[in-house]
């Protein structure tokens, strides 16, 4: 009988410590969880894009290397006027002027680069109140962030090569002004973020 009695209050100490044990993990585990549920949520910042500032390739290094795709071409070398110069610069501030949002925004692949200016002032005869002694003319155009118009890569352009044969030259209409045998001058003009290309003869 007495160890019947024992045997009870074994099994009742065991009970007791069991039922400490567990309330202990519930509390344990509900003090976590309220945890968690009085955090804050982490404040997610929207990724942006940072403004970046397009490097601007040296005008005489692209027109030397524009001479240097034309020798490679069997072409003859062109003379840098300095009358299509002045005209190339007044098409980058008509162009700027055109796409001034696009430049607030950084997307400079978007930008209207068409040649609607060249058209009416060859059409009105306005162009040869800046180039002088010269009937026919040409004009490439292209952003210092270029978009390869063969595989649509962008590129930010950083010297006059690269702009040469791995932007206008990815471009039917442009290669076939650069290697149009019959100009005789040219002038490439940059202001931030374009470039105009003049050609003439």
């Amino acid at each position: 009988m007495k160890n019947k009695m024992n045997m009870n209050k074994l099994l009742i100490g065991l009970l007791i410590i069991c039922i400490i044990i567990i309330a202990f993990l519930l509390g344990k585990h509900q003090s976590v969880n309220l945890g968690l549920i009085g955090m804050k949520p982490l404040a997610i910042k929207p990724t942006i894009e940072p403004n970046f500032i397009l490097s601007m390739v040296p005008e005489d290094e692209i027109d030397t290397a524009l001479n240097i795709y034309r020798a490679a071409h069997g072409l003859s070398k062109l003379i840098v006027n300095q009358e299509l110069c002045s005209y190339a610069n007044k098409r980058i501030n008509q162009l700027i002027a055109i796409n001034k949002d696009f430049y607030k925004t950084n997307e400079y692949t978007h930008v209207n680069m068409n040649h609607d200016g060249i058209s009416a002032d060859v059409n009105s005869g306005n162009i040869k109140n800046y180039i002088h002694g010269k009937w026919d003319y040409g004009e490439n155009i292209a952003s210092a962030r270029c978009k390869n118009p063969t595989d649509g890569i962008v590129i930010n352009i950083t010297s006059g090569t690269q702009l040469i044969e791995e932007c206008w030259d990815a471009s039917p209409a442009h290669k076939e002004n650069m290697v149009f045998p019959n100009w005789t001058d040219v002038c490439t003009e940059g202001k931030y973020p374009l470039y105009v290309q003049i050609f003439a003869r």
